[in-house]
């Protein structure tokens, strides 16, 4: 497990709403200040995806693993919805102008990353082009794999990159 591309996936995964929450929730009056965090946090979106897909293609070695079924993944649009979708509506609304809405989001986030036993995949990576699958073993372990190609056989992948717990990289 690799502690610093885990904290790199999650930091571009849910940055954004950190500067949506910034933009809200801060004292000062000024747009030019909250439109500054609101683009930093979209820079560090960007920055921090790519230094993980660099850090994982450079330092996680290709792993051999037997597939045994692979669908597409339906799970990702949670993440869609988490990460952009409800902060942007809290935007709107205006709603969230106190710390205990932070705290509730961040505890119903571990939840589901919990209860579903799987990666929130990160938005971004639909945007640049990689697809989402469910893929599973011969001893019934279900993964999360990300990749650019379009898969439709189980046959076309034959080695990975382990990420973490149930998040497997193309190679």
């Amino acid at each position: 497990m690799n502690r610093f591309a885990i904290f790199l996936y999650y930091l571009s995964t849910f940055s954004p709403f950190g500067g949506v929450w910034l933009f809200i929730n801060d004292s000062h009056e000024s747009l030019v200040y909250k439109w500054s965090f609101l683009i930093l946090s979209i820079f560090i979106d960007f920055f921090s995806l790519f230094l993980f897909v660099c850090f994982i293609k450079k330092y996680t070695p290709a792993i051999s693993r037997r597939i045994s079924s692979i669908e597409i993944n339906d799970e990702k649009y949670i993440s869609v919805v988490l990460s952009y979708f409800l902060p942007v509506i809290a935007l709107l609304l205006e709603v969230n102008k106190n710390n205990i809405n932070i705290i509730l989001y961040l505890i119903s986030f571990v939840f589901l990353f919990i209860s579903i036993r799987s990666v929130i995949l990160n938005p971004l990576l639909l945007v640049f082009g990689y697809h989402s699958y469910k893929v599973s073993t011969p001893n019934m372990e279900g993964y999360t794999y990300v990749t650019r190609k379009v898969i439709v056989n189980k046959k076309q992948i034959s080695a990975v990159r382990d990420v973490y717990g149930y998040f497997l990289f193309e190679v």
